[in-house]
């Protein structure tokens, strides 16, 4: 990776890294700032999604890409459900978590992120129009642990379609994903050597080789 504009700040968290893991020697878990971060975006019916007791799930709707591969979502009890999953991500890095939406009403949901204690949330609302919703996060937290979900409330249907995290403020383009995501835990340096380059007062550039393990 090619790493230009980086700040005081992001330059000695990069050197403080390398120098904790004593270069190619040690490891640490990777989430690549390129991918999603979520595995199966698309089936929520996969071991990797917890749902609550109460949440219908329905597969092979229409979705804004125009195949088939939305899912319809209905909360059939009386209190709020949650449809969510974990990642091996820092709570206290900054994260955007989005999924499309869609609901034949007017139809209130909430995006949220959690470390399990400290929380923080997002109130959008799915209509007849397919949107992207979007939830942006960073939690003062020393987990090591995040976890993005959804929640709906009695009796809501809404229609699902792309679920994603990934380690910025804002969504971009949407990623699909299966089994694997851009989490990547026992991963390592490339290099015995970090060189870092002074651009410009408080501007600096490096370029970074990652070994990603499974």
């Amino acid at each position: 990776m090619s790493l230009t504009g980086l700040n005081g700040a992001e330059r000695n968290a990069i050197e403080s890294l390398f120098q904790s893991t004593e270069g190619r020697l040690g490891e640490f878990t990777f989430l690549d700032p390129t991918d999603n971060l979520l595995r199966w975006s698309e089936d929520l019916t996969a071991e990797t999604w917890e749902k609550g007791p109460l949440v219908s799930l329905a597969a092979a709707f229409a979705d804004p890409a125009g195949t088939e591969r939305a899912t319809r979502a209905v909360n059939t009890g009386a209190a709020a459900q949650r449809i969510e999953q974990s990642i091996e991500g820092p709570a206290r890095f900054q994260y955007c978590f989005s999924v499309c939406a869609r609901a034949d009403v007017s139809t209130p949901v909430v995006l949220y992120s959690t470390d399990g204690t400290m929380s923080a949330d997002t109130r959008a609302t799915a209509g007849p129009s397919w949107r992207r919703l979007a939830h942006s996060s960073r939690l003062e937290s020393a987990s090591e642990a995040t976890v993005f979900g959804l929640e709906l409330g009695p009796g809501a249907a809404v229609e699902l379609y792309g679920f994603q995290a990934e380690c910025q403020p804002a969504a971009s383009a949407y990623r699909r994903t299966t089994t694997r995501s851009g989490v990547y835990e026992r991963s390592r340096f490339g290099d015995d050597v970090l060189t870092l380059t002074a651009d410009g007062p408080g501007e600096y550039s490096c370029a970074v080789r990652i070994v990603a393990g499974m």
